[in-house]
C-alpha cells in the first residue's frame, strides 16, 4: 500500500470510527513525513479510559457559587434556626451578588439587620475596618442633631446701644456670628433692612467684628475675581470682584492681546488657545487683601477666578460697611476688632439659619463636605466652649458613639466629611449609627429625611433611576478613589424596614460603576424581601412609595418688621444663586491615592451641590464666562 492510500485509509477510519487497517497502522508510524498522521495514529491506538462528562453549562463562576454555601459567606451566615424560606432565599441572593464580578475581586464588608426584631439576616466581614467615605456624615449629622437637637439655628446678630430718636447709635455697631455656615454677605441686606426699620441713620463710632474667623465671619468666605479682556491689543482687562467691598484692592497686570492662530488638535480639528489668566491674594496694608491679576486675554475673552480669603470675619466687617453706606447708614468710625461686645449691648437685629434639621439634609442629600465638617464643628463648639475647631468636631463624634458601644480604638475619624483615606469604620459600627439616629426620639424622623431617597433626589436619584427600588430606599452614599460605600433603609409600609451598610475597598476607578451597580443590586435583593414577607403575612406590598424629596426653599423670607423698640430677627433660607464654578476634579487612577497624596476639596460656593465626593483638585478652577 502506497503511502497516500495509507494516509487516505487513517484519516477515513477516523471519519467513520472503524478499525484502521494494520498495514496503515504499521505505515504511518514508520512514514518519515507524517507528523499529524503520527499524531492522529497515537491518539487512536493509546486513548485514555473514558471519563465522566463534565455538564456543558457549568463555569468556574458556577463552580465557585457552588461551593459557596459549603465554606463561603453564606456557610458562616445561614439563618437563625426557625427562620423563614424567604430569608434563606435573601441570603442566597445577597451571596450571589457579593460572588459577582462586580464586588467579589474588592473587598466588602456587609451587614443587613430586621428593624423590627434586630435579628441579623446577613453578615459577611461585618467588623472589618473599611474606608467608608461620605457615609462618615452619617455620624456628623448624627452627632450635631444629638448635641444641639433638630431646631436649632445658628443666630449671627448685629448689638450695640438703642439708637437715638436722632437714628444714631453711640459706641459703635458689633457683628457677632454663631459659627453659622451657610452665612453669606447676601444675608447682609436683610440685616440692614432691619436697622433702618429701627430708624437708624448714623453709628456714632466704630464697626466691630469678632476674633473667631469661623464664629463671627462667613460660612464659605471666598471672592469671585472675573476679568474680561478688552477690544484693542495692550489694553488693560477689566477686573471686577464680588464681594465689592473694602477689604480688597486690585493690582492689575492683565493686557488684551490680539488672538495668535489657533492651535491645531488632533484630527485636524482647530483648538482655541485658552486665556492664561493668573489671580493671586497677597496681604496688603491695615489688614487688606491685594488681588493681583496677571496674564493675557484675546478680545473678547473672560474668565472668572474664585479664591478662598486669608479673613472671613474681616471680609464680613467690610462687606457690613459696605451694605451699610449703600442703604444710607454713615460710620464715623473705622473697622476693628474685638473678643466681645460689651454687656450693655443690645441686640438690634439678627439672621437666623435653617433649622439643623434641615441642614443635615443639605449635608447628607448632595453630601456636602464642607458643610458636614462646619456643622460638626459648630456642634463641638457649643458643647465645650470656644471656637468651632475639628478636634472639637471629633471628640464629640467619639464621645457620642460611645454612647452607643462604639469603642474608642475600635474606628478612625480624622473629619466630619468621610473626605480623607484615613478614616474607617466597620459595616456593623455604621448600622448602629443608622439605628441609633433613627431610634432617637429626639432627631430620629430628622435623621431619616436627611438620606437621599432611591430614584427621587440626592445622590441617590440617578443611580437608581429604572430600579425596583426606587421610592423605597433612603440611604447615603459614599466615594472615593477605590472606595465605594452604601448605608441606609428599605421600607415598604409600617415597621416593616431593613437597616444595612456595604462598604467595597480596594478596586480599580475603571471598575467604579459596575460596584456602584451591584451595591444598587443589593439594595434590590433587601427590597424585594421585605416586600414579599409583607405580601406572605397577607398585608399589603406597602403604600405609595416616596414621592419626590426635595432640598428646604432656598428663598429667602421677607424681613420680619417690628416695631422699632424690639430687636429685629430676620429668618431666612440659603439665597437661590448660581453656584460658582465647580473645581476640576483629579483625573481617574486606577490605584486609590495614597493619604499624603489626598486632595481636598475647597469650600463650596453658596454650598454648591457636590453629587459625589471624589477628591478635587485644591486650585480654585479657572473658567471662560457664557
Amino acid at each position: 500500500m502506497t503511502l497516500r492510500l495509507r494516509l487516505l485509509a487513517v484519516i477515513l477510519a477516523c471519519l467513520v470510527g472503524a478499525p484502521i487497517p494494520a498495514q496503515a497502522r504499521a505505515g504511518t508510524v514508520k512514514a518519515k513525513n507524517g507528523a499529524v498522521a503520527k499524531g492522529r495514529a497515537k491518539t487512536a491506538t493509546k486513548a485514555k479510559p473514558a471519563t465522566k462528562a463534565k455538564p456543558a453549562t457549568k463555569t468556574k463562576a458556577t463552580a465557585k457559587a457552588k461551593a459557596k454555601p459549603a465554606s463561603g459567606a453564606l456557610a458562616m451566615n445561614a439563618a437563625p434556626k426557625g427562620a423563614s424560606e424567604l430569608e434563606r432565599r435573601l441570603q442566597e441572593e445577597i451571596a450571589r451578588v457579593l460572588d459577582a464580578p462586580s464586588l467579589a475581586p474588592a473587598q466588602n464588608g456587609l451587614v443587613v439587620v430586621d428593624r423590627k426584631t434586630g435579628r441579623v439576616l446577613y453578615s459577611h466581614s461585618a467588623d472589618r475596618q473599611l474606608n467608608p467615605a461620605s457615609n462618615v456624615k452619617l455620624v456628623s449629622t448624627a452627632t450635631a442633631l444629638a448635641a444641639l437637637g433638630p431646631e436649632h439655628r445658628f443666630r449671627t446678630r448685629l448689638v450695640g446701644a438703642e439708637p437715638d430718636e436722632a437714628g444714631v447709635i453711640s459706641g459703635g455697631l458689633f457683628l457677632v456670628g454663631a459659627g453659622d455656615p451657610t452665612f453669606r454677605a447676601e444675608h447682609l441686606t436683610a440685616l440692614v433692612d432691619a436697622l433702618l426699620l429701627r430708624g437708624v441713620r448714623r453709628i456714632d463710632g466704630d464697626l466691630v467684628v469678632g476674633t473667631g474667623e469661623l464664629r463671627d465671619g462667613f460660612g464659605s468666605a471666598e471672592v469671585r475675581v472675573t476679568v474680561a479682556a478688552g477690544t484693542t491689543n495692550g489694553e488693560p482687562a477689566r477686573v471686577t470682584l464680588s464681594p465689592d467691598c473694602g477689604y480688597f484692592t486690585v493690582d492689575n497686570a492683565a493686557r488684551t492681546i490680539t488672538a495668535p492662530p489657533p492651535k491645531r488638535g488632533r484630527k485636524g480639528r482647530h483648538k482655541p488657545a485658552r486665556p492664561t489668566v493668573t489671580v493671586k491674594l497677597v496681604h496688603g496694608k491695615d489688614d487688606r487683601v491685594v488681588v493681583k491679576v496677571a496674564g493675557k486675554l484675546r478680545p473678547r475673552d473672560a474668565v472668572r477666578v474664585v479664591r478662598a480669603v486669608p479673613s472671613p470675619a474681616l471680609l464680613a466687617g467690610h462687606a457690613l460697611r459696605a451694605r451699610l453706606e449703600a442703604a444710607g447708614i454713615t460710620v464715623s468710625g473705622n473697622l476693628r476688632r474685638a473678643p466681645e461686645p460689651p454687656d450693655t449691648a443690645v441686640e438690634l437685629a439678627a439672621r437666623e439659619s435653617l433649622p439643623l434639621g434641615a441642614l443635615a439634609a443639605l449635608v447628607n442629600k448632595p453630601s456636602n463636605n464642607f458643610l458636614a465638617d462646619r456643622v460638626l464643628w459648630a456642634a463641638g463648639a457649643d458643647l465645650y466652649g470656644g471656637a468651632p475647631t475639628n478636634a472639637k468636631g471629633l471628640r464629640a463624634m467619639t464621645e457620642w458613639l460611645a454612647r452607643l458601644g462604639v469603642k474608642a480604638g475600635s474606628y478612625r475619624l480624622d473629619n466630619g466629611s468621610g473626605l480623607s483615606y484615613s478614616n474607617h469604620l466597620s459595616a456593623a459600627q455604621l448600622v448602629r449609627v443608622l439605628t441609633a439616629g433613627a431610634d432617637d426620639f429626639r432627631m430620629g424622623p430628622d435623621f431619616v429625611a436627611s438620606l437621599s431617597v432611591a430614584g427621587k433626589d440626592g445622590t441617590l436619584k440617578q443611580r437608581f433611576a429604572g430600579r425596583e427600588s426606587v421610592g423605597w430606599f433612603r440611604g447615603k452614599t459614599g466615594t472615593l478613589t477605590g472606595v465605594a460605600a452604601l448605608s441606609g433603609f428599605v421600607s415598604v409600609g409600617g415597621d416593616d424596614s431593613v437597616c444595612f451598610a456595604v462598604l467595597t475597598n480596594g478596586f480599580r476607578n475603571r471598575r467604579k460603576q459596575q460596584v456602584r451597580s451591584g451595591q444598587a443590586e443589593l439594595v434590590d435583593v433587601i427590597y424585594r424581601f421585605v416586600r414579599d414577607r409583607r405580601l406572605a403575612q397577607g398585608l399589603p406590598p406597602g403604600a405609595t412609595p416616596i414621592r419626590d424629596a426635595v432640598l428646604p426653599a432656598t428663598r429667602p423670607a421677607a424681613p420680619t418688621t417690628t416695631p422699632p423698640t424690639a430687636a429685629t430677627t430676620v429668618a431666612h433660607d440659603l439665597e437661590d444663586e448660581p453656584p460658582s464654578p465647580a473645581d476640576e476634579p483629579l483625573s481617574p487612577e486606577d490605584e486609590p491615592l495614597s493619604p499624603e497624596d489626598e486632595a481636598t476639596e475647597p469650600m463650596d460656593d453658596d454650598l454648591a451641590i457636590v453629587e459625589e465626593n471624589e477628591p478635587m483638585d485644591d486650585a480654585p478652577s479657572i473658567d471662560p464666562v457664557p
